[in-house]
């Protein structure tokens, strides 16, 4: 879900997801990615470029941001995050970041799902299931990826 303010282009993603309790570890160390099968020295096919397993698994970083995590006050975290989240990840495309936003620590598989996001990469839809398909390229970075931008 794109959304503009101002000329900054603002990436706002939310995981509504019910995560295991057992699993739940306070800021687990940053991820390291694997490698997807994807040729990305033709950028031409970016709109076809997927990431199998990412509610599971680190997917390529095609971004390179800084990625930071606060946790914040439930007031705060609405402003930047979708009711039903848990946590989220919002680009910053013109300084180069992506922050994860929660308000309190969050499981393993969560912070590897809104790292992803912060990779570069989106699910179809909002499901559990939907999560479970493979992601693709935000289309909103595709153009920009053909055009060798990013």
């Amino acid at each position: 879900m794109v959304l503009e303010k101002g000329s900054t282009p603002y990436v706002v993603v939310s995981l509504g997801v019910v995560v295991c309790l057992l699993s739940m570890v306070l800021f687990a160390s940053p991820v390291e990615a694997r490698s997807t099968g994807n040729n990305y020295e033709d950028r031409t096919t970016a709109a076809k470029w997927k990431c199998r397993r990412a509610h599971l698994l680190p997917c390529d970083n095609l971004l390179n941001l800084e990625i930071k995590q606060e946790v914040v006050v439930y007031s705060e975290f609405k402003k930047y995050c979708y009711k039903r989240a848990t946590a989220c990840a919002k680009l910053r495309m013109q300084e180069r970041t992506c922050t994860i936003y929660s308000t309190r620590g969050i499981t393993k598989s969560t912070l590897i799902h809104e790292t992803n996001h912060c990779y570069g990469w989106e699910h179809k839809g909002e499901s559990e299931e939907d999560h479970r398909k493979p992601w693709i390229v935000f289309p909103s970075f595709v153009k920009f990826f053909v055009r060798g931008i990013l």
